[in-house]
Parts: structure tokens; C-alpha cells; sequence
């Protein structure tokens, strides 16, 4: 780990170009599309957003990558275009048209997955379950919708789970319960903590079956950055 540090800490930019989140000439930029399913989690019809790539085309399979949102907020938030922090179409798209990202379906769900409410009441444990229990309709509902709806690679080498805030939290407690299902994971600025009795520390111990990449993020005081990038 320490000579991987090393290795890749030079090439680390501790802001993203403010240039990566504008629309560029002469770049084709994917297509959003709000989309609708039943949720046996929560017993009701759910929304979320779906990113498809620039020409997207059903005779090819694509890699896929979800993205959570935070605490309190919505399916449409990391891809909001009037906050350009958040203008994840922009960014994915101009990535992929540089080389730096291939093409891939990205998937922004509702992660606050309540039978009995539906939306965020407040923070405490109760709503904090609700965003915990999103592993059970993540994996029971919204992935075998997606897969048998789009054209997609399946498998832990051509899935990715990402979040903020509340989303990053999500992203770690999920890939660690389901090792099985993420190859790669990110936690921008992860909110502390699982519910107790959730988390064993069996589920922290890396094995052959864990992600293969884990990328973790923070921000402090001043916006002076702090990365660590972990490499299983």
C-alpha cells in the first residue's frame, strides 16, 4: 500500500477542472430519462434516473455504476443542472469522450427506502434505517430491473456503487454486506457510521471476494482536500 501511495499520490488532483463540469463543443453528452418501478421493499412505485450513454444502443453491453445521493436528498439532485458541483452528465460524458472513462450507464436512484413514509423526517436512527434498508431494495428490486430492461454487463467486474454524504455510507455498507456484486466503489465525503447490529467486523475484513477498487474522499476546513485512495 505504501509504495502504491506513492505511486499514484502525484497524479491525484485535489480539485476536478472547473471546466470538466461545462458542456463542450463538439462533445455528445448521454440522455437522462426518469423512469418508474415497483419496489416490493417498500410496497409502492418508486422513481429514479437513468444516464444512458451518447448513441446508446441495445446491440451492446455497457458497464454500470449507481449513484446515491445524501441525506435529504433526492434522485435528481447529483444530476441537477442548475448546481454545477453536481452536474454528473457533464462530467461522465466528458470523461468518457477524453479516454478516461469508457462508456457506461450510471443509475441515480431514491436511496431513502421507507415502507411507511416517503421522504427524509429527520435525523435520527429511524430515518437512518430507512437509508440502510436501500441494500434490500437495491439488490432485490432496482438491479434486476435494470438488467432486464437495459443492455448491460452484470457482474461484480462491470458494476460500481458510489455516493455523497449519506449516498458514500450507503456505498461502503453496501459493497461490504454484498462483496459478491461491486467491483468498485467510491465514498465522496461518507457519513459516519451504520446502524448498530448491521455491520459485522467480519464484513471489514478483505478478502478475495472484496471490491477491487475503494476510493474515499474528504473535504476540511478552507477547502484544503484530504484523499486516500485504496487499492484491494
Amino acid at each position: 500500500m505504501k509504495e502504491y501511495t506513492a505511486l499514484v499520490s502525484a497524479n491525484i488532483l485535489e480539485t476536478e477542472p472547473a471546466e470538466e463540469r461545462e458542456e463542450k463543443s463538439g462533445v455528445t453528452y448521454g440522455t437522462i430519462q426518469k423512469v418508474s418501478y415497483y419496489s416490493t421493499t417498500c410496497k409502492r412505485t418508486r422513481c429514479f434516473n437513468i444516464l444512458l450513454p451518447a448513441n446508446y444502443s441495445e446491440s451492446k453491453q455497457y458497464p454500470v455504476l449507481y449513484a446515491l445521493q445524501g441525506y435529504w436528498q433526492t434522485e435528481d439532485t447529483l444530476i441537477d443542472e442548475t448546481d454545477k458541483s453536481m452536474r454528473l452528465r457533464q462530467i461522465i460524458g466528458n470523461a468518457i469522450a477524453s479516454g478516461e472513462a469508457k462508456d457506461m450507464i450510471v443509475v441515480f436512484p431514491y436511496i431513502y427506502a421507507s415502507e411507511t413514509q416517503d421522504s427524509c423526517s429527520g435525523m435520527n436512527e429511524a430515518n437512518n434505517t430507512a437509508y440502510d434498508n436501500f441494500i434490500n431494495e437495491l439488490t432485490n428490486d432496482l438491479m434486476p430491473y435494470i438488467e432486464s430492461h437495459y443492455s448491460v454487463k452484470t457482474g461484480k467486474d462491470n458494476t460500481a456503487i458510489m455516493g455523497f454524504s449519506m449516498g458514500g455510507r450507503e456505498s461502503l455498507y453496501i459493497s461490504m454486506k454484498r462483496p459478491d456484486l461491486f467491483g468498485y466503489v467510491g465514498a465522496v465525503c461518507p457519513a459516519p457510521g451504520v446502524s448498530p447490529g448491521l455491520i459485522a467486523k467480519s464484513d471489514f475484513q478483505y478478502t478475495d471476494e472484496s471490491p477491487y477498487l475503494l476510493l474515499l474522499t474528504a473535504w476540511f476546513k478552507r477547502y484544503s482536500g484530504l484523499f486516500y485512495t485504496v487499492q484491494i
